[in-house]
């Protein structure tokens, strides 16, 4: 995360959680996960990176056009509309 490798993070993660839990499932153990402490934590940074993730451009646009929607702001909503369009366009 202090290098804001987010997306590795998140991987690197998800793959523990998959071996901790395949693990778990070779030894017919599935009963043990909800208890794992190794899953919890796992999990609860796996919750506190996407939570702390910088948002990408087209979801800071995203947000930008529901709140002109919301607050009904026609004109800001059509620039952001027009934004996310050329967005979608570009390369």
């Amino acid at each position: 995360m202090r290098g804001e490798k987010h997306e590795e993070a998140v991987e690197v993660i998800e793959d523990g959680l998959d071996e901790i839990r395949n693990f778990y499932r070779q030894h017919a153990r599935q009963d043990l996960m909800e208890q794992s402490g190794e899953i919890t934590s796992l999990e609860s940074w796996l919750r506190e990176i996407h939570s702390k993730r910088p948002l990408s451009q087209r979801e800071k646009l995203e947000h930008a056009l529901d709140d002109a929607v919301r607050r009904r702001i026609t004109k800001k909503a059509a620039q952001v509309r027009d934004a996310l369009r050329n967005l979608k366009t570009s390369p």
